[in-house]
Formats: structure tokens, sequence, C-alpha cells
């Protein structure tokens, strides 16, 4: 599991939904969590992708990094990556690209009790943007780059 402490860094900021809002029909935010930090990350109604946003802290610009519980076709890994590859995506500001990311198993956002993003809604946080379909997740910056995962498919642009 990701760092608790890495997770909710600098997360007073609000995410603002769109659309078809939550599947729950009325979600019950765990104790000890703001709605701020709660509504920061989110899952898909399958509870096979986790995203969460990153916000900007300097040295690194804001971001979204999504991971996949399952996927059918991981791709081989570049020689450089000694962990897991293939599960875990990002798309930052002002990025031309998304990215997969090379990462030890214990970093992950495979958790439970998060908000889940409802297919056909929209979540928004400052220049990020995701959108849920029963086609899987699109996440894109400002400039309209970023990725769209699935069990099924991962495509980058």
């Amino acid at each position: 599991m990701i760092n608790q402490a890495t997770v909710w860094v600098g997360l007073a900021l609000g995410a603002q939904l769109v659309g078809a809002g939550p599947a729950t029909g009325g979600d019950q935010i765990p104790a000890g969590m703001t709605e701020a930090e709660y509504y920061q990350v989110f899952q898909s109604p399958t509870g096979n992708i986790f995203c969460i946003f990153l916000p900007d802290q300097g040295r690194f610009p804001a971001g979204v990094r999504c991971d996949l519980k399952e996927l059918t076709n991981r791709p081989p890994a570049p020689p450089t990556c000694k962990d897991l590859w293939g599960d875990a995506f990002s798309i930052v500001d002002k990025a031309t690209v998304g990215i997969r990311l090379c990462h030890p198993a214990s970093d992950t956002l495979i958790v439970g009790n998060t908000f889940i993003l409802a297919y056909g809604a929209t979540w928004k946080v400052e220049v990020m943007t995701c959108t849920s379909a029963t086609s899987g997740v699109t996440c894109v910056n400002r400039g309209g780059h970023g990725f769209t995962i699935s069990r099924e498919a991962q495509r980058l642009f």
C-alpha cells in the first residue's frame, strides 16, 4: 500500500465532480479523513482502477496516477525496470504524453474504501481531468495529453 503520508500530503485542494455523480448513491467518508482528502482518490465502479491526484509540490508538477488491479496484457518491462511494470500510469501538467511507471510492489494505490467515480462521471482537480466509462478511465492534463486504461487495453497519448 502506498504510504499514507505520501498520499495525503497537500490534499487540502477540493475535487470537482461533473456528470453522473457517485455510483454508491451516498458516500460515507471514512473517520479521520476530510471530504477534500476523500475525493482526491477514486476507483472505477468495477474496483479495478484506482487513481489519485498529486498536487504541485514544487519539484514535481501536479498530476494524476492510476493503477490497474488486474490487466490481461502486461507488456514486457524495459531492462531498466527491476520492479513491477505495466499496471501504473501517470500524467503531469504540461507533459506531452502519459507514461507507464516502474514501481515496487509496495507502492500501489489499490486500497479499499475510496470514492467510486460512476460511469459517465468526470473528476476534475486543478489542471487534471479523469472520466469514467464502461470501457475504462481516461485522464488528461490541460493540454489534452494523458492515458486511457482498462483491464484489456492501455493507451498513452
